[in-house]
């Protein structure tokens, strides 16, 4: 019985370091065992093919301005024709105004839809992709800069007919301005790996919507409550086309410094990707087996990390304590609950901050099976400048 219980314990901790650990390791021996699979892309497109960007907007008075100038220098640095379409949904704040007259000034190719009522972005992506007529669309957000590079980098790519979406390659430029953009900085590093190294051995499982493309033709409506990046990113891996990581396909973003922001944040995610993992888990068996391997070890298994770890001290601490070793048990219990004591009231430290973004994550899992729906949303103000 208490061989068992350290074996099982022993099981859960492997099984929440996995993600972190093995499953990279796993992708370097496929790597190493296959040739990686480049795309087939041409060096010109030619002809260049139109392509429309679609950004959401609420209430970003304080970056709407520079997004929608970065906007205008990245579409007139393509050779072919462009579209820039934003949907504004019930913005509060200046953020229509700024949109009409910066729009207004540049007299770039504009279609601005305002919503009447809260909606929330997959509800105003859809509504975009009504009026979109690029071959490509390109999906970003209010508060991120994009290469000017963006749109030729996408055209160049798409001539692989494999290839039915591109994922940005995101650079966070505050990563020393506090401890939750320093880690959050550094996770997003290793998740940027991550994404190339699955390109590498296929697809990548997952577009971010700070900046991700596809072929128009590949978009499916999303529902309303469905976080959109997911579910279009998925959409295209089920429709038999490849999903890939471009290192040269940049956006550049302000990461939270909040702890609080960043919490909030990642309940909100987690909550919306189980919801989307659990619309769409039925049609994963269609696809390939390691796609599937893919997806269960770098989603599903990650946002279960904090469950594995609680499991795994809980069966250590009945282990010791049928072993009599009252001591070690009393310890291990009092760390664990000042750990997540801490990590909850927002003591600062880098370790805390791992365990907080483990605590979120795992809190968005139990909101989404209690039927939390998360359709709008709010800006982390850490994240804005001004």
């Amino acid at each position: 019985m208490i061989l068992s219980l350290y074996a099982f314990s022993l099981a859960c901790f492997l099984l929440g370091i996995y993600p972190f650990t093995f499953y990279p390791l796993s992708l370097l021996v496929i790597r190493a065992a296959h040739k990686p699979i480049e795309p087939r892309i041409a060096e010109n497109a030619n002809p260049r093919p139109c392509i429309s960007i679609a950004l959401c907007a609420y209430n970003e008075e304080r970056s709407i301005g520079a997004k929608i100038r970065n906007l205008a220098t990245v579409s007139s640095a393509y050779p072919g024709e462009s579209e820039i379409l934003i949907y504004l949904d019930a913005c509060t704040d200046r953020t229509a105004d700024i949109v009409r007259t910066e729009a207004a000034a540049i007299g770039a190719n504009f279609i601005v839809v305002e919503g009447t009522q809260r909606a929330g972005k997959s509800h105003g992506m859809s509504r975009l992709m009504a009026d979109a007529t690029g071959d490509i669309v390109i999906f970003t957000d209010a508060n991120v800069e994009l290469d000017k590079n963006c749109l030729d980098v996408a055209a160049r790519v798409f001539t692989d007919a494999g290839i039915g979406c591109i994922c940005g390659n995101l650079l966070y430029l505050n990563a020393s301005d506090s401890a939750t953009a320093e880690i959050g900085s550094l996770y997003w590093r290793f998740e940027e790996w991550l994404k190339e190294a699955e390109s590498q051995t296929g697809s990548t499982v997952g577009a971010d919507g700070s900046l991700f493309a596809i072929r128009r033709a590949l978009f499916r409506p999303v529902p309303d409550d469905i976080i959109d990046d997911m579910f279009t990113s998925m959409g295209v891996l089920l429709q038999g086309q490849r999903v890939i990581r471009r290192d040269d396909f940049r956006a550049y973003e302000m990461h939270t410094v909040a702890s609080r922001d960043e919490f909030r944040r990642k309940v909100r995610i987690a909550c919306r990707s189980m919801n989307c993992y659990r619309l769409l888990v039925p049609h994963f068996r269609t696809l390939p087996l390691l796609t599937r391997y893919k997806i269960y070890a770098h989603k599903l298994l990650r946002w279960l990390t904090i469950y594995w770890l609680a499991v795994g001290v809980a069966a250590l601490l009945c282990a010791l304590l049928l072993e009599g070793a009252i001591l070690p048990a009393a310890i291990l219990a009092a760390t664990g609950v000042a750990l997540t004591a801490a990590a909850v009231l927002g003591v600062k430290s880098s370790i805390l901050e791992i365990l907080r973004a483990f605590i979120a994550t795992g809190l968005g899992v139990a909101q989404s099976y209690r039927g939390e729906r998360y359709q709008t949303w709010n800006i982390a103000s850490s994240s804005r400048l001004g």
